[in-house]
């Protein structure tokens, strides 16, 4: 039972709730603001400033077809170009048998694992990859 609800208090009972209670609402929003900011991938076209945002454990698909989770209207992008899957620590991405390919800083790939500052190319569009931290 606290001296306020005791009926025993005066100003400086009120002052010490008032503290506690601006402690209590600082390491809150702390712990929210920890959930809110977690750590997410961004895919990012300089160029049309697209930016595409995903979560660990975000599995997405890209390509020119409005089913795309990521619709990137570029040349030479297919319909469903390739797909990206985000875990913690790395990007997967998997084409999709695009006609014009898949490529990693300049290399054609089938499969392969994106890390921040990678350069991913489908058709003419060029997204750099980039990672947020916590």
């Amino acid at each position: 039972m606290t001296e306020i609800e005791r009926g025993k208090f005066n100003k400086n009972s009120f002052r010490l709730s008032a503290v506690s209670c601006q402690r209590k609402l600082k390491a809150e929003s702390r712990e929210l603001s920890a959930v809110r900011y977690a750590p997410m991938w961004i895919l990012q076209n300089a160029e049309t400033e697209t930016t595409f945002r995903l979560r660990p454990g975000a599995v997405k698909t890209v390509g020119r077809a409005p089913r795309a989770d990521f619709m990137l209207d570029a040349a030479l992008v297919s319909r469903l170009h390739c797909r990206i899957t985000a875990t913690t620590d790395k990007l997967e991405v998997v084409d999709l048998k695009s006609t014009n390919g898949t490529f990693v800083n300049d290399k054609r790939v089938q499969k392969a694992h994106l890390k921040g500052g990678d350069r991913l190319r489908l058709g003419r569009a060029e997204l750099t990859v980039e990672k947020t931290k916590t």
